[in-house]
């Protein structure tokens, strides 16, 4: 695998990649100054749902802006928040189209939440109907003297929220709808993080693994592991994770469950379609009929 960014300019990166999106998908409207990715059409009363991050985490967020996800997002520049500024813009550009006010979809990153945090109060006092729910996800801490929801970082539980309030969103329901619906889902859902390979930064590797070592736990930012073994099988490996998640969330046998196999960016197609197999299976065994 490369572990060279592929790019003509480090300096420039943001703008070249909402350029090609901007040719990729020319239903798109793009604001490569601003860093903005929206649906450009008037879409009546509907609630218009808004994300954004940080450049980088791929395909977070310009990847999930479309019909009944989201309707617009803001990039930030390479693991960094998008400022504020830009986010007020991106309101007031989608209440211009979607009168049924903003929600703001917020990953729990405290540069995130305060960026965003911001920008929804500033919004609020020019008269925009704006709401917004956090996402928190992560279930790496539960059983440790940090485990909290408010604490809990913003994961891939994303996916599910963006998809199901943007459905709710094209059916008409309210703002106040849609952020019942949201937080409520967000007390359903658990991510837990398992890395086997170092992953690249710049100019050195954020955190380094063990040759043959599996760290639980850790986050999409390099923060530290919950807890480390040696590299079992994957059979192993899909339990532990399962059983975090399922303690956390208290399921039981006879759970209605939905299950998103999330790639970071290290694993090819095939082991996906392993590893999904085999959490396909273990599911099977935990939430029997």
């Amino acid at each position: 695998m490369c572990t060279k960014l592929q790019v003509h300019d480090k300096n420039e990166v943001e703008k070249e990649m909402l350029e090609a999106i901007a040719g990729t998908y020319p239903g798109l409207f793009i604001d490569s100054r601003l860093r903005i990715v929206m649906i450009n059409r008037e879409r009546k009363y509907r609630v218009a749902l808004l994300s954004g991050g940080t450049s980088g985490h791929e395909p977070f967020p310009a990847g999930f802006v479309g019909e009944g996800m989201l309707t617009a997002c803001i990039a930030g520049k390479m693991f960094s928040p998008p400022p504020a500024a830009n986010i007020l813009a991106t309101i007031q550009s989608v209440t211009k189209l979607n009168k049924g006010g903003v929600l703001l979809l917020i990953l729990n990153y405290a540069g995130d939440v305060l960026n965003f945090a911001c920008a929804m109060e500033t919004a609020r006092t020019k008269g925009y109907k704006v709401e917004c729910v956090i996402i928190s996800d992560d279930v790496a801490t539960y059983g440790t003297e940090v485990m909290d929801l408010t604490a809990r970082r913003g994961m891939v539980g994303f996916v599910l929220v963006a998809k199901i309030l943007g459905g709710l969103s094209k059916e008409g329901k309210s703002i106040d709808e849609l952020v019942t619906v949201g937080r409520c889902l967000n007390c359903r859902l658990g991510t837990y993080g398992v890395y086997c390979k170092t992953l690249p930064g710049s100019p050195e590797p954020m955190f380094f693994i063990e040759k043959q070592g599996t760290e639980f736990g850790l986050d999409i930012h390099g923060e530290p592991e919950i807890t480390s073994s040696q590299m079992s099988s994957l059979k192993d490996t899909v339990k532990q994770m399962l059983i975090q998640i399922m303690a956390c969330l208290m399921l039981e046998e006879k759970s209605n469950v939905v299950v998103v196999v999330n790639n970071l960016g290290s694993l090819s197609p095939m082991e996906m379609f392993i590893i999904s197999g085999e959490v396909r299976l273990q599911i099977g065994i935990f939430f029997r009929p």
